[in-house]
């Protein structure tokens, strides 16, 4: 049996790991369930994510880590041309999927104009969307442009907010969207959460005669959609974005708990 998990929220809030994860990872495993981890964070590698987890005292194989960065790749040509909007995540997959990334020549406003002058080193056939820390307004107006002349938009995923280890919400991968979205009028293909593509890749990873036990996450429109759309049970843990119980009056996961060890000793203890 498989069981998949979130990161953002569920092992981790922003650079602190969440009491209990090590130890809950160890039941599942003890168990006999197979951990694949599951992100809607474009930003980090699987080698990144791998040596994060470490540090929370989780030992992972990239085979078991699925990234919305990975989904997006699936959905652009081998060797076409993508102009980014997000960090090394996208980077690695695009590379792997063959594909070429458009670089940016920026040109310095001057006088009174201070709109950023720039050109692609080619014309961008996709452009790919996700969380950027270092988001830039030359950045934002480029990947609208290229959109405007015919670029395929893709969004990672369409998370509005990211949950922090100081207990604030800072700004996801949605909110770049959204902007970029509001621009060009033109609705983005989503690759992430709780999307087919990253469905299929989540499928395509179980090994033969594994079947998935449970979806654990923070969100319900992202980790409680997946759970539904493979046909699965949806795990609820408060230690991400949805906080409080009476934030989920309406929805009814298969069990709820404050954090993922208090679940598993819930579910598998």
């Amino acid at each position: 049996m498989a069981l998949i998990l979130d990161l953002d929220g569920v092992v981790w809030r922003g650079n602190d790991c969440i009491e209990g994860v090590s130890q809950a990872i160890k039941i599942l495993r003890d168990h006999g369930q197979r951990v694949i981890f599951v992100t809607n964070n474009s930003y980090p590698t699987r080698s990144m994510v791998c040596r994060r987890l470490r540090s929370c005292g989780v030992d992972s194989s990239v085979d078991d880590i699925v990234t919305s960065s990975l989904s997006a790749a699936t959905l652009i040509k081998i060797d076409s041309s993508v102009l980014i909007v997000g960090g090394p995540g996208i980077e690695e997959a695009v590379n792997a999927r063959g594909a070429r990334i458009v670089k940016i020549d920026q040109k310095m406003a001057s006088g009174e104009n201070f709109f950023p002058d720039f050109i692609f080193s080619e014309n961008p056939e996709f452009v790919i969307v996700g969380i950027d820390p270092d988001i830039t307004y030359t950045r934002i107006f480029a990947a609208c442009v290229a959109i405007e002349n015919g670029a395929t938009f893709i969004a990672t995923n369409v998370d509005p907010t990211y949950p922090t280890d100081k207990n604030r919400l800072a700004p996801g991968a949605g909110s770049i969207v959204e902007a970029i979205k509001t621009v060009c009028k033109t609705q983005p293909i989503i690759a992430g959460k709780p999307s087919f593509f990253i469905s299929k890749l989540i499928k395509d990873s179980l090994k033969e005669s594994e079947e998935i036990e449970m979806v654990v996450g923070d969100r319900i429109d992202t980790d409680g959609a997946l759970a539904s759309s493979l046909n699965t049970k949806f795990g609820l843990v408060l230690s991400g974005v949805i906080n409080s119980k009476n934030e989920i009056a309406n929805i009814k996961p298969e069990i709820v708990s404050e954090r993922l060890i208090d679940l598993v000793e819930k579910f598998f203890g």
